[in-house]
């Protein structure tokens, strides 16, 4: 996709959906503002695995919860709900089932073991 909109090949209108949510959670103690800043540190780990990301036919979204519990750095948790994200997202492409003739990572020869 990155590269066909890389050469101007680019779609006019919404096709099928491909949004991507992502949940943290955490027991840290979390405001307002710093929930809002892991959810931002936490796209992080959904752009290092999906490509292109945030364009006008998706409408990916992280969202932050909180059961304040611990005091905790808020960059130490916005790196994990970085690592995190790009792992479950990596994760959840090897887990996948194909659908039909749209095939799964796991359905491609160069992907087995």
């Amino acid at each position: 996709t990155a590269a066909h909109i890389r050469r101007g090949i680019v779609r006019r209108q919404f096709g099928e959906p491909n949004t991507t949510l992502g949940v943290v959670a955490t027991n840290a103690h979390l405001n307002r503002e710093q929930a809002q800043k892991i959810a931002q540190m936490g796209h992080n780990g959904l752009a290092k695995s999906i490509t292109p990301i945030h364009t006008l036919f998706d409408g990916d979204i992280v969202f932050v919860l909180a059961r304040p519990e611990i005091p905790a750095d808020l960059h130490v948790v916005g790196l994990l709900a970085e690592e995190a994200l790009r792992l479950a997202v990596d994760r959840a492409i090897k887990k996948a089932h194909g659908l039909g003739i749209l095939p799964a990572y796991a359905d491609l020869p160069a992907s087995a073991p």
